[in-house]
């Protein structure tokens, strides 16, 4: 049995789609719950998290197919950047869930994602930021600006929870 169920999750659920479930799923049943929302809505927002998650990994391989040698654009500074702004002004004039659930968890997994490869090298390194710098910032300016990407995260979250 654990044979079968080991060869299903390694064909069909990657170690890496494990992982952004274990990140997002816990955020999604925080903001159903914070928002008493357990009606249909609950479905396009949850319907909206789940694409999220995969839409990254989709548009890359299908804008970026050859991605060997450098960082995926939609895993840099400005895309990070865009996407913060995307997220706010989705927020604050769309009715959308799914799309409210989409770039959230958009913004999760990225962030997510940073802060896996700052935990197991203390830096980003500087595919992050694309063409900024040639080298890593230094351990305090990464943290601090992983702080800052968490806090605004933050932020948006609440203002989700408000609307």
């Amino acid at each position: 049995m654990r044979k079968i169920f080991t060869a299903i999750t390694s064909d069909v659920i990657s170690r890496k789609v494990l992982l952004d479930l274990l990140a997002i799923v816990p955020f999604l049943i925080i903001v159903s719950i914070a928002r008493s929302d357990f009606g249909r809505d609950l479905f396009w927002l949850w319907l909206g998290g789940i694409f999220g998650i995969e839409l990254l990994p989709i548009a890359e391989k299908i804008f970026q197919p050859d991605l060997t040698p450098a960082r995926p654009i939609f895993r840099t500074f400005f895309f990070q950047g865009i996407l913060i702004i995307l997220s706010f002004y989705v927020l604050s004039s769309s009715r959308s869930l799914f799309g409210i659930g989409m770039v959230m968890t958009m913004s999760l997994k990225i962030l997510k994602d940073q802060l896996r490869e700052f935990s197991k090298t203390g830096m980003l390194s500087e595919g992050w930021f694309l063409f900024l710098r040639k080298e890593a910032f230094s351990y305090n300016t990464t943290r601090n600006y992983l702080i800052f990407l968490a806090f605004l995260f933050l932020i948006l979250t609440l203002f989700l929870l408000r609307s």
